[in-house]
């Protein structure tokens, strides 16, 4: 068993041939944003919208809206690029968690 701290339970292995494989989580890299990123996690899971209201409130600017609504030309700036992409990655994470408990 892989214990897992943020989500507070043992997490169970995959079977890969002979072996046991733990299960990981791959976030996607720059180049893969694009406007209305995250918009319906924040609409339809609590734990994603407070995980953008942290982001906008530690950045200083509205990162949300920029996310759900662009523009796509400021959007595409890696000093907005990165955060904006960890965030949608961290919502969509605590999205899973909620519904894994």
């Amino acid at each position: 068993m892989v214990f897992a701290p943020s989500l507070g339970q043992e997490n169970s292995k995959l079977e890969v041939g002979n072996r046991q494989s733990a299960i990981a989580y791959v976030f996607p890299g720059q180049g893969s944003q694009q406007v209305g990123m995250g918009r319906d996690l924040a609409d339809n899971f609590p734990a994603a919208t407070q995980v953008f209201e942290e982001a906008d409130t530690a950045l200083g600017f509205a990162l949300s809206e920029l996310c759900f609504n662009g523009p796509a030309e400021q959007l595409q700036l890696t000093e907005n690029t990165q955060p904006a992409i960890l965030t949608v990655s961290i919502a969509a994470l605590r999205a899973l968690e909620t519904e894994a408990s």
